[in-house]
């Protein structure tokens, strides 16, 4: 990666001419100072001068200033490599802000773009602390929308917060792609989540001895049941009929939603 270093290259060029600086600066008309302050760097030639200089020189304005808007695939190696590891040294505002600057820099190498939008997105939350981890979904989120982003990751549950198309990938082969919605909606539910008005309702529902079976898996989060059944028709059934008997009349029944993770389960056994 090479930054514009045009006092080299007039240097460079003009020696190779085995020309003075008299002699340039007469082509150019300029003064001979002129020329010396160029070659050490201590100001630059007029922009209008430029063709002149390089055509002058028999090179492109783009060689005349040593400006490169392509990387080498050694130099975004090395680049990907310096990167990676400040991302895990330094704090992520501090690199992000390099790579931004460094896409405006090259913005038409493809392939170094592709790289930078890899290494901030291929597992961007592993090992970091939760207050780290919702920073930097904070960030996906603003940008949801308004440009694509491959997010890739093991972390189920940041994927079903802040992607809009999922795909899942065993062996090498698509398992399993679409919306979040359409795939939960291709995999039939195994249970059901109820609600219940107060802690009471909740506690003497669950101590139902009918609920105490080996078919039935049942957690509880404050005043919402969730059951799990081995046959989704005859638990709901039963389950129904308990809250019928019991009197108690629940806030909400509804099938559960499977979870991407028992998704991710079905298809990759």
């Amino acid at each position: 990666m090479r930054e514009i270093n045009i006092a080299h290259s007039i240097l460079n060029h003009r020696r190779e001419k085995g020309l003075t600086q008299d002699a340039l600066a007469s082509y150019i008309g300029v003064s001979k100072a002129s020329v010396s302050k160029w070659e050490t760097g201590q100001s630059y030639p007029d922009i209008t001068l430029l063709p002149l200089l390089a055509s002058f020189f028999n090179i492109t304005v783009d060689e005349l200033i040593g400006y490169e808007p392509q990387m080498t695939r050694e130099d975004i190696r090395q680049l990907y490599k310096r990167l990676s590891s400040d991302f895990a040294e330094k704090p992520f505002d501090e690199v992000a802000e390099q790579c931004r600057e460094i896409v405006k820099k090259y913005f038409s190498c493809f392939p170094l773009l592709l790289q930078i939008g890899a290494l901030i997105c291929d597992e961007p939350t592993s090992a970091l602390d939760p207050i780290g981890r919702k920073e930097i979904l904070d960030i996906l989120l603003k940008i949801r929308g308004k440009t694509t982003v491959v997010f890739s990751t093991h972390i189920l549950s940041d994927v079903e917060k802040i992607c809009d198309r999922i795909a899942v990938l065993h062996n090498g082969t698509l398992a399993l792609h679409g919306t979040l919605a359409e795939i939960k909606k291709r995999r039939r539910s195994d249970g059901f989540v109820i609600e219940f008005s107060s802690a009471e309702d909740t506690s003497a529902f669950e101590r139902l001895e009918e609920l105490r079976q080996p078919s039935l898996l049942l957690t509880r989060e404050e005043n919402t049941l969730s059951i799990t059944t081995a046959d989704i028709d005859a638990g709901g059934h039963l389950l129904l009929d308990l809250l019928a008997k019991s009197r108690v009349v629940p806030l909400k029944f509804a099938a559960a939603e499977p979870t991407l993770e028992r998704l991710f389960e079905e298809v990759v056994q």
